[in-house]
């Protein structure tokens, strides 16, 4: 993903969720700290979800960025690149026991009908499995050379 945030609020990048306050399901956002947030919910309202944040701006230039969930259940289960560097997460919430399953459709540049996206948005894949480190590399590399990116 390849993203150049042009706004400080909170805005869905791709999400899978549903449910008014429950949320079910997951999310990769920018928040309003114009940095990455990863959320994966069972149910938001009642604190049966796991959270992470990012360190690095999304800003001013694009990025790749990969994210990886494990299906662990646990924060510790999530990581994410920026630019090819493994990113730095902080821990806002890791209370996820329930399902994560939903019916709901993918959404690209949003996040449940709301929080829409004012990125750029260049290329987007989406995988049914965890990339290894090197397959994720790979990709890197590739988006780097295809949009003249640096990363290292």
């Amino acid at each position: 993903t390849l993203v150049t945030a042009t706004s400080a609020s909170v805005q869905g990048i791709i999400a899978k969720r549903q449910g008014a306050t429950a949320y079910t399901g997951w999310g990769v956002y920018k928040w309003d700290t114009d940095k990455l947030g990863v959320q994966i919910n069972s149910d938001y309202s009642a604190g049966n979800y796991i959270e992470v944040k990012g360190s690095t701006l999304l800003t001013s230039t694009f990025k790749t960025l990969s994210v990886i969930y494990t299906g662990s259940s646990a924060a510790s289960g999530i990581t994410a690149r920026v630019n090819g560097i493994a990113e730095t997460l902080t821990v806002a919430a890791d209370g996820l026991t329930g399902a994560i399953s939903t019916a709901a459709n993918t959404e690209i540049g949003s996040a449940g009908g709301i929080s829409f996206l004012a990125l750029d948005l260049a290329c987007l894949y989406f995988y049914n499995r965890a990339l290894s480190l090197t397959e994720t590399s790979l990709v890197e590399k590739y988006m780097a050379r295809k949009y003249g990116l640096v990363i290292s």
